[in-house]
């Protein structure tokens, strides 16, 4: 990881992979976080969503999706 501050607001734009993985990272945070989470327990770890994230990368980039 980088030690890297940022500062002032970051500017995610909607539909593009940073707003992807903002969302994931969010999702993720929520499913691990212990005690109050609503996820079933295979689906309260990183490696869980990651996967998930992963195969449906994989269905998009290779369907007709329209983008």
């Amino acid at each position: 990881m980088s030690d890297t501050k940022i500062q002032g607001a970051v500017d995610v734009q909607q539909k593009s992979t940073e707003h992807a993985a903002l969302e994931l990272t969010r999702l993720i945070a929520s499913a691990e976080r212990k005690g109050s989470s609503s996820y079933p327990e295979e689906q309260q770890t990183r490696a869980y969503w990651l996967k998930l994230y992963s195969e449906t990368l994989k269905v998009v980039r290779t369907s007709n999706y329209p983008s």
